[in-house]
């Protein structure tokens, strides 16, 4: 993780003893990444610091605050997030997606609520869509799926939230990724995002000057691109 850290370089994770990753998410100033071992953090410091001692079903990161989601609820760093959340949305969160100034809960029954700079206190932002079942987040973006598999994102104009639109949009709107198609999978970035749809090809769409959205050229791109496999 980085230029030089390696797992076995990670507190509390004693050489020989594997642990297997399951999410990384980092901020401006926060890297953290979840593992079968626990949920470790790095934080403008060269050890990574055990915040958690049990496997999270996700993770995110509010600014620098770090939350995870355990089968017994959710737990942040700073405890006091959790509490102007509140139990009836903390207590059923299944997954969570954060950025630089907003963190958002997806709960049990569907429902998304959303905290931070960009909201008034805690809002559900989803009440006209179908219920969610899973959500991503890059320090730009969320996004999320329905359970219909229709792809929904939002947050800043900068990032990958499938809109063209230089205005920052902080509630759901339904991303196209082709007609008819829906999605099993998203990869986000800061800048750009794919996913993987039902037919097994993925598309890719938002900054693209490097090529990373793969569809042979280097410009940018607000709405979807197909990724084009070499023979």
């Amino acid at each position: 993780i980085g230029s030089s850290e390696l797992v076995s370089d990670v507190n509390g994770l004693a050489s020989g003893i594997e642990a297997y990753g399951s999410r990384v998410v980092w901020s401006d100033s926060v890297a953290c990444f979840s593992t079968s071992a626990g949920v470790y953090c790095q934080e403008g410091r060269s050890n990574w610091n055990q915040t958690q001692a049990i496997a999270s079903n996700d993770l995110a990161i509010l600014g620098e605050n770090p939350c995870s989601v355990f089968a017994s609820g959710m737990v942040c760093e700073d405890a006091s997030l959790v509490n102007s959340i509140g139990t009836s949305v903390t207590n059923y969160a299944i997954d969570i997606g954060g950025s630089e100034e907003n963190l958002c809960v997806l709960t049990a029954f569907g429902s998304i609520h959303c905290v931070g700079e960009d909201y008034t206190g805690v809002e559900r932002i989803n009440d006209d869509i179908e219920p969610f079942i899973e959500l991503w987040s890059s320090p730009k973006t969320v996004c999320g799926l329905t359970v219909s598999h229709a792809l929904y994102c939002w947050g800043e104009s900068s990032g990958p939230n499938g809109q063209a639109s230089s205005t920052d949009n902080w509630l759901p709107v339904k991303v196209n990724i082709g007609v008819d198609a829906i999605a099993s999978d998203i990869s986000l970035s800061p800048d750009h995002a794919c996913a993987l749809r039902n037919s097994g090809k993925a598309v890719c769409w938002g900054a693209g000057t490097d090529g990373q959205l793969g569809y042979g050229f280097t410009s940018d791109s607000d709405t979807y691109r197909l990724v084009e496999v070499a023979n």
